[in-house]
């Protein structure tokens, strides 16, 4: 009886498993109760499944905050940022997000990845990724993340979809920063015309 027990439960654990690493911390539930173990997001059933001195499945709704320690590899990614070097940290942050998933880090992972695509000239991962963090969120992206990801669509030539988006998710100190990213996207324009070597049109003669 007690092995069938046993074999029960390692089945039900399994099929709650994830790819998401076990992370140690503590979630803080909106009762103000705080629970301790190693925790893991599932997704199919939107439930932090934390493993202490029992197995307890926490419902999202019931969840005010989750505190994990910050990963290590989110440092040297970030260091490497620093330096210029956009491309090494692509795969750091990629695994961060998979994971911390709903873990606190995967937000920060997320919007130095969109930056590194940004970088990288890839705009339609940024898209991609941005739509991912909205997810994968419940605050929701900052300014600076709701930024790149209006410079990508800049970046693919839908100007109008960046500014509609801008009126629909930037505050107004936000929408002021677009604007000015947009004079000197335009600025940038007119210079790189100019040294091309087309030269100016001619004043008309009188």
């Amino acid at each position: 009886m007690k092995q069938t027990i046993f074999i029960l439960v390692t089945v039900l654990l399994a099929g709650c498993a994830s790819d998401q690493t076990n992370v140690l911390g503590e979630i803080t539930k909106i009762d103000g109760a705080v629970l301790k173990g190693n925790i893991t997001w599932h997704v199919a059933s939107q439930t932090y499944r934390l493993a202490s001195t029992d197995f307890i499945a926490i419902p999202l709704s019931e969840v005010r905050s989750v505190r994990v320690k910050k990963p290590d590899h989110l440092e040297l990614a970030l260091q490497m940022i620093e330096r210029g070097d956009y491309t090494k940290p692509i795969p750091i942050l990629q695994e961060i997000i998979q994971d911390y998933t709903m873990l606190q880090w995967d937000q920060p992972a997320y919007r130095w990845l969109v930056e590194c695509y940004l970088r990288t000239a890839q705009p339609q991962k940024v898209l991609k990724t941005y739509d991912r963090a909205v997810k994968a969120t419940q605050s929701g992206p900052d300014e600076d993340f709701k930024l790149i990801y209006l410079s990508a669509l800049l970046d693919l030539g839908e100007t109008k979809r960046a500014r509609d988006g801008a009126d629909a998710i930037l505050s107004e100190a936000g929408k002021a920063r677009f604007e000015e990213m947009l004079k000197q996207r335009n600025a940038t324009t007119t210079k790189s015309t100019l040294s091309s070597g087309a030269a100016p049109s001619a004043a008309p003669s009188e």
